[in-house]
């Protein structure tokens, strides 16, 4: 099977996303199989800081590049048009804001709801902001042939505010990140 991993979002902060990003890739490019993965990265982030993730490409997995922000409108548009040329059977977005016009099988997957549950916690965003995650959530959900979330409580939350297949949601818990000290 022929995957996209897009591996856009990872930075050299300390964040959720990114650090799922890292060491789901660091697990994935060391198993043996029949899979062919393609990281699909920004050029600045690998120059920057993750040179040590070069080091993991192997038989199985390639790179290519796409520096259009993993984010926002700007990805919704796009993201589908720079890589219909790709020959993938699986797309797979870690974040939510998946471009609602991709033509291959998608995967994303869901951290949290904070935006839509406790919108009142993030007074800085605006309402415009407020819908637009909303909306892009909705039509992901909708569109993604499978969902993962990272907790029951979000598959939960993601059931009760969407009209989503409990069968189409799948909690996979993230994993202990360790440290070797030696």
């Amino acid at each position: 099977m022929r995957i996209l991993f897009d591996a856009r979002l990872l930075s050299n902060q300390t964040t959720g996303i990114s650090n799922y990003i890292r060491n789901l890739l660091n697990v994935l490019l060391k198993i043996k199989c029949d899979n062919l993965y393609t990281i699909l990265l920004r050029n600045e982030i690998v120059h920057r800081e993750n040179k040590d993730l070069l080091e993991l490409v192997n038989s199985n997995s390639n790179i290519a590049f796409l520096d259009v922000s993993a984010i926002g409108p700007i990805n919704q548009i796009l993201t589908p048009i720079l890589l219909r040329e790709k020959n993938i059977d699986i797309y797979h977005y870690p974040h939510f804001d998946l471009p609602g016009f991709m033509s291959y099988s998608s995967v994303i997957t869901i951290h949290d709801l904070k935006y839509i549950i406790k919108p009142s916690f993030f007074p800085e965003l605006s309402i415009l902001k407020k819908k637009y995650i909303q909306t892009i959530l909705k039509k992901a959900t909708m569109v993604a042939k499978e969902v993962i979330c990272v907790s029951e409580a979000t598959k939960v939350d993601l059931l009760n505010l969407f009209s989503i297949r409990d069968d189409k949601v799948h909690v996979v818990h993230l994993g202990a990140n360790f440290i070797n000290q030696s």
